[in-house]
């Protein structure tokens, strides 16, 4: 379970990240002018959001089978029909 809060916390970071104004006020932007250029386009900030998207998604699948053991069924009631 928590490397399912990892997944999620650090995707939605990602996903959110490149468009705040924090991704423009970056130390190493601001003393590298190549570094600026990069990080200023759209395709960088895009490819940053979908590896946060998939990290996210990532995550609920995570959580998704960590929790699936407490909603299912346990084996002696799965082929109990209820008929005695």
């Amino acid at each position: 379970m928590l490397v399912a809060a990892y997944l999620i916390e650090s995707g939605l970071i990602l996903t959110a990240a490149p468009w705040m104004m924090l991704w423009d006020r970056n130390y190493f932007a601001a003393m590298l002018p190549w570094l600026r250029t990069l990080m200023a386009g759209d395709l960088l900030r895009g490819v940053v959001s979908l590896i946060g998207i998939v990290t996210v998604i990532a995550g609920l699948v995570d959580l998704r089978s960590a929790l699936a053991p407490l909603f299912s069924r346990p084996a002696a009631e799965a082929g109990d029909d209820g008929r005695s």
